[in-house]
């Protein structure tokens, strides 16, 4: 077969031409990312349950949720921890399993089944997933300004690039970091308590009596069911202040705005915060498919970022913190010059060899 590409320059020529056109296709259509696609077969599941034991929390949360768990014939092993007030149990598919997908989703269904056995106060469960991935894009939006930052201006702020980023073709995955959760507090002095003959307890389960979503009945249909519900949800500060407080033993009412102070802010202490470059930020992360060209998804991101960045007020700063797609270039670089010198290399061998065998 060698003595036909020898005697036939022309076929040696056209089976070259065809591998570096299929070389070169190949390498600017195969997608490029920094580390491989791994598979998740590890997830945790994470349950409160605010002042109990070790002990009722095995017997009142860590158990129910393992019983359901291992109904699944796909999970190899599960490992828990019941501590105080808290319930970790680490889950470990079957490396046999290939699409592990809608494994998870029969995992999530088997933790919801288990949430009416589990009791009143605990919290519901929160499914972790364990896959560890590398962000293609990390930025980070920056109160520049002095004094105290104002964490709901850069939220808001974050949550547009974070719909910009997730509307672009090829993300996988946005994710938000730095970002303090709001809340509304209900401010009120312990004599004023003492004054309307409440506690900080009764007056906590009045307040949240008032936007209970129970069920208000159901519709039934042929081939569906509708659950009704009273909208009873708490949509301003105004309809709070609003809500009928029972004081003394007569019965009487007043207005939970007339005895206390509501307010709406960032939650105290904060759970997390982020700095980029010193100052107060909320970083925005973003992830790729595993099918798609990082550079590509990478340029098309930066020109939305530069958009948003002209649209900031002075004192906001926009920073990328990281940019995979320049990593992956790096590397690509590095194999495309050593492809280059391997193939020098061989092509100065061979004409070095034909010299010899020439002048011999």
């Amino acid at each position: 077969m060698f003595n036909l590409f020898y005697r036939n320059r022309q076929l040696l020529g056209l089976t070259l031409t065809l591998i570096i056109v299929w070389g070169l296709s190949a390498l600017f259509t195969l997608p490029r990312m920094e580390d491989p696609e791994i598979t998740q077969r590890n997830a945790q599941v994470v349950t409160f349950l605010p002042g109990a034991t070790p002990e009722r929390v095995e017997s009142l949360v860590t158990e129910p949720l393992e019983d359901e768990l291992f109904e699944l014939e796909e999970v190899d092993s599960l490992e828990s921890t019941s501590g105080t007030g808290i319930s970790i149990i680490s889950i470990e598919l079957k490396e046999s399993i290939r699409n592990v997908d809608p494994v998870w989703s029969k995992v999530r269904s088997k933790i919801d089944d288990a949430v009416p056995d589990l009791p009143p106060e605990a919290s519901d469960p929160e499914y972790q997933e364990n896959l560890p991935s590398a962000s293609a894009l990390i930025v980070g939006l920056t109160w520049e300004l002095p004094g105290e930052p104002n964490y709901l201006i850069l939220g808001r702020l974050a949550e547009g690039l974070e719909d910009t980023l997730r509307s672009l073709p090829g993300t996988d995955k946005v994710e938000r970091f730095g970002n303090p959760d709001e809340e509304i507090r209900v401010e009120i002095t312990a004599s004023e308590l003492t004054r309307l003959g409440l506690t900080a307890q009764t007056l906590s389960q009045q307040i949240a009596a008032s936007d209970a979503k129970v069920s208000a009945g159901q519709i039934q249909g042929d081939r569906s069911e509708f659950l009704l519900e009273v909208n009873s949800s708490f949509e301003s500060l105004e309809r709070i202040r609003n809500i009928p407080i029972q004081v003394g033993a007569d019965g009487a009412t007043t207005r939970l705005g007339n005895v206390a102070q509501i307010s709406q802010g960032v939650q105290e202490p904060a759970t997390n915060l982020a700095y980029v470059n010193g100052y107060p930020a909320v970083v925005v992360s973003a992830t790729v498919e595993s099918d798609y060209r990082v550079d590509t998804w990478a340029e098309v991101a930066r020109t939305a970022l530069t958009e948003m960045e002209a649209n900031l007020s002075d004192g906001l700063g926009l920073h990328i913190v990281l940019d995979q797609s320049r990593y992956v270039q790096q590397r690509l670089n590095g194999v495309i010059g050593n492809l280059m010198l391997s193939s020098l290399l061989v092509i100065g061998v061979s004409l070095l060899v034909r010299v010899r065998s020439a002048a011999s």
